[in-house]
Formats: C-alpha cells, sequence, structure tokens
C-alpha cells in the first residue's frame, strides 16, 4: 500500500502550468474585451441617435443658417438707413467696433445717442450743453460724424474724453467706449480688416436684405391664406376630438401623479443600480493588471510547489528506509 502511495507522481508540470496561464490570461483577456465591445457599442448608439437625428431633420440647420444670415443683412440695412448712412459705412464702422469687442447693439446705442446730440445740437445751437457734437450738425451721414468724432475724442485728454463721453452718451455708456478711444486713429483695426473688400461685402449684404424682405413677404401671406384654409378644416368635431384628447392627457398625468410615489422609488432604486454597475465595472477593468500578476503568482507557486514534491518524492523513494519498508511488504524492486 506504501509502497502505491510513493509511486504517484505529481500530474502538473511545466507544459500544463504554462497552458493554465495562458488559459487563465486568456479567459480575462475575453472578459476585457467584452468590456471594451459594451463601451463601444454604447457610444455607436449614442453617434447612431446623432446620425439619425440629421436625417430626419436635413434642411432645419439649413433653414436656420438662412434666416439668420437674412436677418443679420436686413438688420444692416434698415439701420443704415436710420441712421442715414449707406450700408458700406456702417459695416466698416460695425466691423471696426467688433475687432475691437463693441456688439452691434452697443454700436447702434452709441449711434443713437449720438444722433440725438446733435439733434438737439441743430434746434439748439447756443446751449452749452450740446457744444461737443456742435460742429457735426451739418454732417448728414451720421455713421461718418460719429467716426470723426471719436477720432476727435482719441486725441484728447482723459478728462476731457470723459467730460464729453458724459455729455453725449451719458455715463452708462463711457465703458463702451473706451474700446474705442484707446485704438487711436483705429490703426490697429483698421490692419486687422485691410483684406476685405467692405463693397463687395455691402452689394451682397443689401441682395440678403432684398431676400430677406421678400422671404418674409411671402410668410405674412402665407399665414393670412392660412387663416382661411384652417377655418376650413376646423370644425366643432376638431374642437371636440381635441377636447377629448387634452382630457385624455389630463387623466393619464393624473395617474402618473398617482404613481408617482412607486416611480421615484423606482428611479432612485435604478440609479443606485446604476452606480453599483458603473462601480463595478470600473473596479473589474481597473483591477484586471492587477488580477493577472497575482494569477501569473499563483501558478508560479504551483510550479514550485510541483517542483518541490518531486524533490521530496526522489529523496524518499532512494532512501534506505522506503527500500526496507518495500521488502518488508514484499515490493521488490521498482526499476
Amino acid at each position: 500500500m506504501l509502497t502505491e502511495v510513493l509511486k504517484i507522481q505529481p500530474k502538473l508540470d511545466n507544459n500544463d502550468l504554462n497552458q493554465m496561464e495562458r488559459q487563465l490570461g486568456s479567459r480575462f483577456s475575453r472578459i476585457a474585451k467584452g468590456f471594451g465591445r459594451g463601451l463601444k457599442m454604447a457610444s455607436m448608439a449614442a453617434l447612431g441617435a446623432a446620425v439619425l437625428d440629421k436625417l430626419i431633420n436635413p434642411l432645419q440647420e439649413v433653414k436656420a443658417a438662412i434666416d439668420r444670415t437674412l436677418g443679420k443683412a436686413d438688420d444692416i440695412v434698415t439701420n443704415s438707413k436710420q441712421f442715414n448712412t449707406t450700408t458700406e459705412n456702417l459695416l466698416k464702422l460695425r466691423s471696426l467696433a467688433n475687432v475691437r469687442g463693441i456688439t452691434n447693439e452697443n454700436l447702434d446705442q452709441l449711434l443713437t445717442k449720438f444722433q440725438g446730440s446733435v439733434a438737439a445740437a441743430a434746434a439748439n445751437p447756443n446751449d452749452p450743453a450740446n457744444s461737443s457734437v456742435r460742429n457735426y450738425v451739418g454732417e448728414k451721414d451720421t455713421a461718418v460724424a460719429f467716426y470723426n468724432f471719436i477720432t476727435q475724442l482719441q486725441n484728447m485728454d482723459k478728462n476731457q474724453q470723459l467730460l464729453i463721453q458724459t455729455q453725449v452718451f451719458g455715463e452708462k455708456q463711457v465703458l463702451k467706449m473706451a474700446e474705442f478711444l484707446q485704438d487711436v486713429g483705429f490703426k490697429e483695426s483698421a490692419a486687422s480688416l485691410a483684406g476685405i473688400n467692405f463693397a463687395q461685402v455691402a452689394k451682397a449684404t443689401e441682395k440678403n436684405a432684398e431676400l430677406n424682405d421678400k422671404m418674409t413677404a411671402n410668410r405674412t401671406v402665407n399665414e393670412l391664406r392660412d387663416m382661411v384654409n384652417k377655418s376650413k378644416v376646423i370644425g366643432p368635431g376638431t374642437i371636440e376630438n381635441v377636447n377629448r384628447s387634452e382630457i385624455a392627457n389630463l387623466n393619464r398625468e393624473n395617474a402618473r401623479i398617482g404613481r408617482s410615489a412607486q416611480a421615484f422609488t423606482a428611479e432612485e432604486n435604478i440609479a443606485q443600480l446604476t452606480d453599483k454597475v458603473e462601480e463595478l465595472t470600473n473596479n473589474i477593468i481597473t483591477q484586471l493588471p492587477i488580477l493577472m500578476d497575482g494569477l501569473k503568482g499563483i501558478v508560479s507557486l504551483l510550479q514550485k510547489s510541483v517542483e518541490g514534491w518531486q524533490m521530496i518524492f526522489n529523496l524518499l523513494k532512494g532512501s534506505p528506509l522506503v527500500r526496507g519498508v518495500k521488502n518488508l511488504f514484499g515490493g521488490g524492486n521498482d526499476e
């Protein structure tokens, strides 16, 4: 019996251990790839939803771009007429302002203030409050007059600038003028705009403004005609259907409110579950390298254990004590 026990040899050799390590590594690699595919599929699903939205509404951005462009052109042309200037001059003045960080809205406010002060000076030339703009009464083009007024201010000291700005524009507008006054002669701003053909831009702007007027007129006519057409298809039955639909929606809303406690609880549970799944996923992904290193260590220990048992068996097998026991039980020679 003892001789049979002593004949038992470990079944794990180096090839088996290497194969075990490869199998374990392959399994964990498959797990990691599975998580990677899941994350990739989620990303692709989100991207697909965005692409689908673009396919369903392919003209929405185009229409918005058309409205935005034509509306901007119409604003410039309309305001140029309001300030008794040309489209090109207002474009130049707006561009100089924009380069310095002044918005079109702020510039229009400054122009309006300046135009009002010039009008007051024309009505009351002897009023000291209008003295700073009295020289611009004869200038019909408000944009040109404003430009010349600003360049004059740029050459004054800070105290004079502040006094005149407060007189013409009011205290609240002083800071808006600061960017204008710091670019003496508009040299920096003009250099930034040196490559722009403002005559060409003005021509395109006026063309777009005309198209905007036509589009606005078309929409006005369409809405008027649609009012007549809608009256032909909307009747008492339509109103009754709408009423039933609204009642049904209110009932569904009330039912949802009645179930809100359960819904909120479910939402909270789902949120907690989502957090736990996310945490587990992150832990698995971050721990994979550590697990792989640990598995390699385990395999190494098994290998060393097998080698140790082999040495013990070999020592016992060749010892006189074992040979005596084997002879005692009639084991004979194992060679």
